[in-house]
């Protein structure tokens, strides 16, 4: 059985969580393992998902508070907050 990665398990002490990420701006896969000094996620496409494998963050709520084009149109910045029990 996989268990989540021991920072999840300490985000379940906050009743709120807030995520800033920078992402593609079109689908990506998520939480695509890169190797140490890759760069950012967005040359492979990914991007953070803290509610899909490996992490299985479980929350009540969330929410996306903001959502803008990056510059140069790399991607978009995004932030989310996440109502944790």
């Amino acid at each position: 059985m996989f268990s989540s990665p021991p920072i999840i398990n300490k985000l379940y002490a906050f009743k709120y969580v807030l995520l800033n990420e920078h992402i593609p701006a079109q689908d990506f896969d998520p939480n695509i393992d890169l190797i140490y000094g890759q760069g950012i996620r967005l040359k492979k496409q990914s991007g953070v998902d803290l509610c899909a494998s490996p992490f299985n963050f479980e929350v009540t709520k969330l929410g996306e508070l903001l959502s803008i084009s990056a510059p140069r149109g790399k991607g978009r910045l995004v932030t989310t907050l996440f109502s944790v029990a």
